[in-house]
């Protein structure tokens, strides 16, 4: 089990909506899809959107920017249960591109202390992806450096149950 830490940038988004009744104890999208319920498409895509900016900000505060930074790397294979944490970057990088995992569930080790999801292949995260709403565009601006490199480009998948 992942230490918790604050998720200060994602309980900023769901402040910004005041009467819903938000509870931080929860993963992001089931409390974003239940305070979307009733939304107009129009209003919903805005607000997953402002998610997305939410999980880029947050992702930067756990993990940091830097795509050649010691202290990253090590955490975030631990985060991965990578064990034991390869001395060197290089294989450290290595061992993290090697395995298939969301975004979003980087964030969930950290804000909830859920084991982070690993997929045997790009096209079964794919799948779990697009099923539970959990996509993060390739080239979204808030997004630091070392969550650029993490993302994996899905769309090229075929869609496949997880």
């Amino acid at each position: 089990m992942v230490n918790t830490a604050p998720s200060v940038h994602i309980d900023a988004f769901f402040a910004r909506h005041a009467s819903f009744n938000y509870d931080p104890t929860q993963p992001i999208m089931q409390e974003f899809r239940r305070m979307t319920a009733g939304w107009g498409q129009k209003r919903r895509q805005k607000q997953m959107w402002n998610l997305r900016d939410a999980i880029a900000e947050q992702f930067n505060a756990y993990y940091g920017v830097d795509v050649n930074s010691d202290r990253a790397w090590r955490e975030i294979c631990a985060v991965l249960q990578i064990y034991p944490v390869p001395e060197s970057m290089t294989k450290r990088k290595k061992a993290v591109k090697r395995l298939h995992v969301n975004i979003y569930d980087y964030i969930e080790a950290k804000r909830l202390g859920e084991p982070v999801k690993k997929f045997k292949s790009v096209g079964a995260l794919a799948g779990y992806s697009y099923a539970e709403e959990k996509i993060f565009p390739l080239a979204h601006a808030k997004a630091g450096g070392l969550l650029k490199y993490l993302l994996k480009e899905l769309s090229a998948h075929t869609y496949r149950s997880y």
